[in-house]
């Protein structure tokens, strides 16, 4: 399991990331369009993703959508482990993107569970997943929605592109850019090539490596 700096009461944390009043301060680095090391990207995408399946209401298409007061108040909850006070308009977006990305993939993962049952009925009253006890408002909402002619059009043909890929991604949402420093700090000659070699498959687990 991938261990995740926590806010200490030092200057910095065991990881050399900034802390301002014990809390983990969001950098953000140009040339990553993310934060300056992987180690803290990986951490806040994390904590997003923990906020966004305990706290996130799921009743909104998108992030995007989702109305500023509500986003204001979900990305509050990070506030225990970062400081999100003096935030400057790139860290914003970026915390924004990764918000939006883990919403995306929730969602996903619901709609998955919902598709699991052969009823929609059934699905709305006994298929609420634990993640959303006390919040069934959100599972009403999402059935709904998945049985929307648009949403379920949209998901079919997503699925039919999915199946036409030659070749899948699987590194997650972490920009490459990390993993050709890593790359090169381990004295990689043609960081690039390797780099795709370590995100791509082949469907059916086939290594990438077999295309260099």
């Amino acid at each position: 399991e991938e261990e995740h700096p926590r806010a200490v009461s030092s200057a910095e944390d065991g990881e050399g990331h900034r802390v301002t009043n014990s809390r983990i301060s969001i950098g953000y680095d140009e040339r990553h369009r993310a934060a300056p090391t992987a180690e803290l990207h990986s951490s806040l995408a994390h904590d997003i993703g923990h906020v966004v399946r305990t706290h996130c209401p799921m009743q909104w298409k998108s992030w995007r959508v989702m109305p500023d007061e509500i986003k204001v108040e979900v990305r509050g909850q990070l506030s225990t482990n970062y400081n999100l006070e003096d935030l400057d308009e790139e860290s914003l977006t970026y915390v924004n993107r990764l918000f939006a990305e883990r919403y995306k993939q929730w969602k996903s993962d619901l709609h998955h569970h919902f598709q699991a049952f052969d009823d929609p009925q059934v699905a709305l009253q006994e298929g609420c997943p634990k993640e959303l006890e006390g919040r069934e408002d959100s599972w009403e909402w999402l059935c709904a929605h998945f049985q929307a002619p648009e949403f379920a059009n949209k998901a079919q043909v997503n699925k039919g592109n999915r199946k036409k890929k030659t070749l899948l991604h699987h590194s997650g949402s972490r920009p490459f850019s990390y993993r050709m420093d890593a790359r090169r700090r381990e004295g990689s000659k043609f960081p690039e090539i390797d780099v795709f070699g370590d995100v791509y498959v082949r469907p059916g687990n086939e290594l990438a490596e077999s295309l260099h």
